[in-house]
């Protein structure tokens, strides 16, 4: 017999931002509007705003913008510094809100909390044995710059995370201080505030992050997969175009190496698309000539790129956490080429919905990219993605049955009383 769902009364929905700002906040901001929608009370709790219209109108979500419209970044010098590492004032205010609830009907679930707030948030939830649970959406439970890669050797990092060989790895592309200072945030969040030892349960969004972040969590932590859904609507099976470009999404900088594609499609004198701009713009212009570089656009451009590419280009040579790029292009009928050593590889079938070449390697991209220069195979394999994604989309509503799935397990195992 299946035992019906026990739902908190209230969630406590934490992000550094209440408004969109990143994968994180979108998704955060996301679920507190479909809990609410249930009749679930929210409690949106964020260093900064203003926040979403959509939060602030709903009338299940209060939201707490501790600091108003606030960016940490700019307030500099030594607050900049010890506010970074541990914020006082953002642990007082969290045991505040807090106060107001009852631990056996309340839930926590903390998004980011890498910029805006500090770890010191952790510290009265955990103190008051409320149920809490965190998506992963970077590394820095256990990597200090939250992606386990090295900027000095363009090249993901092995070391094993805040360790001594961690401290010592010039890694990062600011100063030796800068590095120091990410790495002693990592250790307080380990050490004061008990993250992630004193935490039982976790959301991850892939089966690659959550491999790499398994050996830094605790033993008998349980980690609950759920999908980040993906706001794309069925627009029909797009009309492939002879002629038409190759295509990459994102931002021109070092761990997404936009160069090794703008290098490949050079190789082969075939038209390639970036939409997107960082810190690379000169170098992939260098690299490419040819090359159309559109900077950031709006959503429907954005999309309208998509819906006309040859095939996405996903060239980057980190982990990442999720290839939220690869979904919408497979939703519009787009296959993805991309490289060996990120989550999207998890994503396409070789052959069938896209491609998978060596990160990094110009030849063996251009090699696969070579396939897709015949429109027939193009087509064939953007079909192919688009009939698999739309077979199980990745719908809002298929992820708030999921976390509500999550957060009925978490309560469950306090007993009767939730």
């Amino acid at each position: 017999m299946t035992m019906p769902l026990t739902l908190p009364k209230t969630v406590v929905m934490v992000n550094d931002n209440a408004f969109v700002q990143g994968g994180a906040a979108k998704v955060a901001i996301g679920e507190a509007l479909l809990l609410a929608d249930l009749g679930i009370k929210v409690h949106f709790f964020a260093a900064s705003g203003p926040p979403d219209p959509r939060l602030a109108s709903h009338p299940n979500i209060e939201t707490h913008c501790i600091r108003g419209e606030y960016d940490i970044r700019q307030v500099g010098g030594l607050t900049l510094a010890t506010r970074g590492l541990w914020d006082v004032f953002a642990r007082r205010e969290m045991a505040r809100l807090l106060d107001r609830f009852d631990p056996t009907t309340t839930l926590v679930h903390v998004h980011m909390v890498r910029e805006q707030l500090s770890a010191s948030v952790y510290r009265p939830i955990l103190d008051a044995d409320f149920p809490i649970v965190v998506t992963l959406h970077e590394y820095n439970i256990g990597c200090p710059y939250g992606g386990f890669f090295d900027y000095t050797a363009g090249a993901i990092c092995k070391r094993k995370g805040l360790s001594t060989e961690c401290l010592l790895a010039r890694c990062n592309n600011g100063s030796y201080g800068r590095k120091l200072w990410f790495f002693a945030k990592g250790k307080m969040q380990q050490t004061k505030a008990g993250v992630p030892g004193r935490i039982a349960d976790w959301i991850c969004i892939s089966e690659k992050s959550r491999s790499v972040l398994e050996p830094y969590l605790p033993t008998g932590a349980e980690v609950h997969f759920v999908d980040n859904p993906v706001e794309a609507v069925d627009l029909g099976m797009r009309e492939f175009k002879p002629g038409s470009p190759f295509l990459f999404l994102g931002r021109l900088t070092v761990e997404k190496d936009p160069v090794t594609f703008a290098k490949a499609a050079y190789l082969l004198k075939t038209p390639a698309v970036f939409v997107g701009d960082g810190p690379l713009t000169d170098d992939v212009r260098k690299a490419n000539p040819d090359a159309v570089l559109t900077g950031w656009l709006p959503k429907e451009q954005v999309v309208e790129h998509l819906r006309g590419a040859r095939a996405l280009v996903f060239p980057s040579v980190w982990y990442e956490t999720l290839g939220l790029t690869v979904q919408e292009a497979a939703a519009s009928g787009v296959a993805t080429i991309t490289s060996d050593v990120c989550v999207p590889a998890d994503l396409v079938i070789p052959g069938v919905t896209g491609s998978i070449f060596k990160a990094g390697d110009v030849d063996d991209l251009a090699s696969k990219m070579t396939d897709f220069l015949s429109d027939q195979e193009a087509a064939r394999m953007g079909h192919n993605a688009y009939e698999k994604y739309w077979d199980n989309p990745l719908t809002p509503e298929r992820h708030r049955d999921r976390l509500v799935e999550v957060y009925g397990r978490i309560l469950s195992k306090r007993g009767p009383s939730g």
